[in-house]
Parts: C-alpha cells; structure tokens; sequence
C-alpha cells in the first residue's frame, strides 16, 4: 500500500466536501473581491461533516506512524471506509441536499473512492 496516495486522496475529498461541510449563520458578510456583502446561510451537511472528520483523522494517525502500516491497520481503514451500508463507498449527495454542486462532488468522490480503494488493496501500507 502507498502511505502517500491514500493521504494525498484523503485529503482530497477532505477539499472536496470542505464546501457540503461549512456552516454559514445568518448576519455573516463574505469577502466578494471588492466589498464585504451579506453572505448566503447554509446549514452543514452532517454526512458531509462525518467524513471530513473521520479522513482527517485517518490522515493525521497515517502521517504520524513512521513505519509501514500493517496488514490489521489497513484491514480496519478498509473496513471503515468500504464495510458496509453507511461506508465511504454509499456516500451521495443530491442537489435537494446539497445544491448544484452535487453532481460535480460526486464525481469527484467517486474517482477518489476507486483510488482508495486499490490503494488499500495493495499489500503491507
């Protein structure tokens, strides 16, 4: 298994659904380029905030071990991520939830999934 993929991959959804997981409250101003403009509220999608948390947990217990992973170590990341209903691997966000950004975050999940997933398939980490 390749350490570095599976941080560089995991940090990528963590950007990926970074925007699904912020939380806007009303009164909030935004920078717009030019001026400060009241800023749009958004309610943090809780799947969205799960994952962020759970990867970057992953992602720092990764960076840390200076050693390879072992086979039980890559077996629980595997199994947390792909074991089952609720898994990495069920996660979709839809416009009704999310916005028009769904699709686009979608896609790229899924692309990061189908890396992970081989990353996790290759041996000893």
């Amino acid at each position: 298994m390749n350490k570095q993929v599976l941080i560089t991959e995991l940090r990528g959804a963590i950007e990926d659904m970074a925007p699904l997981a912020a939380e806007i409250g009303p009164n909030t101003r935004t920078w717009n380029g030019n001026d400060w403009v009241p800023a749009e509220p958004k309610v943090a999608d809780p799947r969205a905030l799960v994952w962020v948390g759970v990867f970057s947990i992953i992602v720092e217990l990764v960076e840390a071990q200076t050693t390879p992973l072992s086979r039980e170590q890559i077996a629980v990341i595997r199994r947390n991520l792909f074991g089952g209903m609720g898994s990495f691997g069920d996660v979709r966000f839809t416009p009704k939830t999310v916005g028009p950004t769904a699709s686009d975050v979608n896609a790229k999940l899924d692309e990061r999934r189908a890396t992970i997933y081989a990353a996790l398939k290759d041996g000893d980490g």
